[in-house]
C-alpha cells in the first residue's frame, strides 16, 4: 500500500514541531516526537489521535500565538 504525503501531514509536523521545541508537557513532547518520526503509513494510524490532542489542548492557537510573538521579538 503507497501512502503519499500530504499537505494536512505538514500542517500536523509544524504543530509537532512546536510541540518539540516549546515548553509543553512530556505527554504532548512524547507524541509530538513520535509523530515526527512515524513514516507515512504509521502516521495515519496516528492521525486520528493527534488531531484529538491538538483539538483538545488547543495547540493550533498555541502555535499561531508563538508565532505572533516571534514575529513581534525580530
Amino acid at each position: 500500500m503507497v501512502v503519499e504525503y500530504t499537505a494536512e501531514f505538514g500542517r500536523l509536523d509544524d504543530v509537532a514541531r512546536a510541540i518539540v521545541y516549546g515548553s509543553r508537557g512530556s505527554f504532548l513532547k512524547a507524541f509530538a516526537n513520535a509523530w515526527l518520526r512515524a513514516d507515512p503509513f504509521n502516521k495515519r494510524i496516528l492521525r486520528e489521535a493527534w488531531e484529538e490532542i491538538i483539538e483538545k489542548y488547543d495547540l493550533v492557537q498555541d502555535l499561531r500565538e508563538d508565532r505572533a510573538r516571534m514575529a513581534v521579538e525580530r
